[in-house]
């Protein structure tokens, strides 16, 4: 062929194209299922769940069944035609309240292969939720300050029973210290210890425990918190800190004052020097909650440290035996001449 009718040829064909050229379309389903509702119910006998499919046809038969967690006969199933692509909403009413637990709701799209009906595996979804109707356990502090005292600040950490063994739905605990009513401005635990200075009135605690449910521990519980605590000691004639070792008759009285001591037992004091020798000591009769006189031979026998009374900063300790054992201390010296 000559050249100039393969050229020719070429051109022909470029027009031939350029005039007749064609667009080809292929539209290729998007496939999705979606389910939601509410997770968490209180005691109920009617749930719903909405659904939203899209699929290759407008309408597709759907397979439903709602189960209990760990009951293989379902409380409900059945095949229904549904459109593709708007929300359909299952309703489900049983004949009294359900049970509390986990429930699943599952649902498969199916499609007609051939004459025969199946299920599309990339289209079915479960969608879990739980019926809670029961009330939740009074949150723990810790410590728990039943028949106890102590000495402050105070670190209370709250615990519940299902944060660590979880059953229905989640708990939160709301705290309030000191409210007045309890509870007008509760505050939402998040593990950060509540912190409770030492006061000579305590302390009231409040607790609430509630679940995603609505359910709660009624209005919530009330723990006392009560302390002791020294406040000050001082020898009774100058009103001092402190006392001399070389004092004439080696006999002195100190003043203790603070709250929250053991009239019953009544507490233990004792008053020990800079290297622990413990100094003889005895308390006055007209011991109160608020306040004793501990009087303190310096010329005894001491017992313990290095058998000698020393110069330094001594320490009266004073430990409560009811309701509990609980120790404070404060420091008094002992100074030379």
């Amino acid at each position: 062929m000559p050249w100039q009718k393969f050229v020719g040829l070429l051109c022909f064909l470029s027009l031939l194209l350029f005039f007749n050229t064609c667009t080809f379309e292929m539209e290729i389903p998007e496939y999705s299922l979606v389910l939601s509702g509410t997770v968490i119910y209180n005691s109920t006998n009617s749930v719903d769940v909405t659904y939203k499919f899209t699929a290759e046809e407008p309408s597709h038969r759907c397979r439903y069944s709602l189960n209990k967690a760990g009951i293989a006969d379902p409380l409900d199933a059945d095949t229904v035609v549904k459109e593709a692509g708007i929300v359909h909403t299952y309703t489900y009413t049983h004949p009294g309240p359900m049970d509390d637990g986990i429930y699943n709701f599952n649902l498969v799209v199916q499609a007609d292969k051939s004459g025969e009906i199946v299920d599309l595996g990339f289209l079915d979804k479960t969608f879990e939720f739980y019926v809670d109707g029961s009330d939740p356990a009074d949150p723990i502090p810790s410590p728990n300050p039943v028949g106890a005292r102590y000495v402050g600040p105070l670190s209370v950490i709250v615990t519940h029973d299902e944060w660590t063994n979880p059953e229905g739905s989640p708990v939160q605990v709301y705290y309030e210290v000191d409210g007045s009513p309890p509870g007008l401005n509760p505050i939402l635990y998040t593990g950060t210890p509540i912190e409770l200075a030492a006061s000579p009135t305590g302390h009231e605690l409040w607790l609430l425990a509630e679940d995603e449910a609505g359910n709660s521990n009624g209005y919530g519980v009330i723990r006392n918190y009560s302390f002791m605590c020294i406040e000050s000691a001082l020898e009774t004639e100058e009103q001092v800190p402190w006392v001399f070792i070389d004092d004439t008759d080696g006999l002195f009285i100190v003043q203790i004052t603070g709250y929250g001591f053991d009239v019953e037992t009544p507490a233990t004091v004792k008053f020990n020097d800079v290297d622990g020798d413990e100094l003889v000591s005895s308390v006055f009769p007209d011991y109160t909650d608020t306040q004793f006189r501990l009087i303190v031979d310096l010329r005894a026998l001491v017992s313990g440290g290095n058998g000698v009374v020393n110069p330094g900063m001594g320490t009266i300790t004073l430990t409560n035996n009811d309701p509990n054992i609980v120790v404070d201390t404060i420091g008094f010296e002992i100074k030379s001449p």
